[in-house]
């Protein structure tokens, strides 16, 4: 008896996952997912029915691995400058940090300093 074995064509499998998924695998949250697709910089969804939609896990994987990939070839790159030198800034000349420094509002010159101004006139 000779047995004939029919091989059928590799189909790629792809699952669709629901948005707390895309969130677990991207690590955004859902305005950041919808933003992010909004720009084109993110997998778009596809419409299940009428109100659902899910992703191709695939897209969302390759997102994630395109990020990962970035950013190992380039740490500046995701945010344009070093955050650790971005957000250090050297001491200036009277002691204080680079950072601009914020100031009270002056009173007006006809007001006593450290009095509280609510209204001119009456009473």
């Amino acid at each position: 008896m000779h047995v004939v074995h029919q091989t059928r064509p590799q189909v790629r499998r792809d699952r669709l996952l629901r948005l707390p998924e895309v969130e677990a695998a991207s690590g955004l949250k859902k305005s950041t997912v919808y933003l992010l697709m909004k720009r084109g910089e993110f997998p778009h969804c596809v419409r299940v029915t009428p109100r659902c939609v899910a992703w191709p896990e695939s897209a969302v994987l390759q997102w994630v691995q395109d990020r990962i990939n970035a950013a190992n070839l380039a740490p500046d790159a995701l945010f344009g400058t070093d955050q650790a030198t971005a957000d250090h800034q050297p001491p200036a000349a009277n002691g204080t940090t680079g950072a601009p420094q914020h100031q009270r509002p002056q009173a007006p010159p006809d007001i006593a300093p450290g009095v509280v101004h609510l209204a001119k006139g009456g009473a």
